[in-house]
């Protein structure tokens, strides 16, 4: 599986005010479903799976099973993804130590090398 060919989403997203799958429904409603897959194959031409990510902060079963109606409207594979929050918890909690974040001071120029190769 090509990264490039999945299109990524949780919980926290979906339910947010604006989401893909929300403005499917509503371009069914404003042209009909028929019309509505053609648009909708030309937005998500490109993409094969629709990535269900457990960040362990929601009842995943009941979440992948919500949301296979939206993968099959949109004609989209479901593909359960492993997540892990950790990255987050340590760069709001300040546990920057690792390599996994750059730190620049205050007025200090921004340098391509600064970033590691490869990430």
């Amino acid at each position: 599986m090509k990264q490039g060919e999945t299109y990524f989403l949780t919980r926290g997203w979906l339910g947010g005010e604006s989401n893909i799958y929300k403005e499917y429904l509503f371009t069914v409603e404003k042209y009909g479903k028929e019309m509505a897959d053609i648009i909708y194959e030309e937005i998500l031409g490109n993409y094969k799976h629709l990535g269900i990510i457990d960040t362990k902060a929601y009842d995943y079963e009941r979440f992948f099973k919500e949301t296979a109606v939206m993968a099959e409207k949109l004609h989209l594979h479901q593909l359960p993804i492993e997540g892990d929050l950790s990255y987050l918890e340590r760069l709001l909690t300040g546990f920057w130590d690792g390599g996994d974040f750059i730190r620049i001071a205050p007025h200090q120029t921004i340098m391509a090398d600064m970033f590691p190769k490869g990430k």
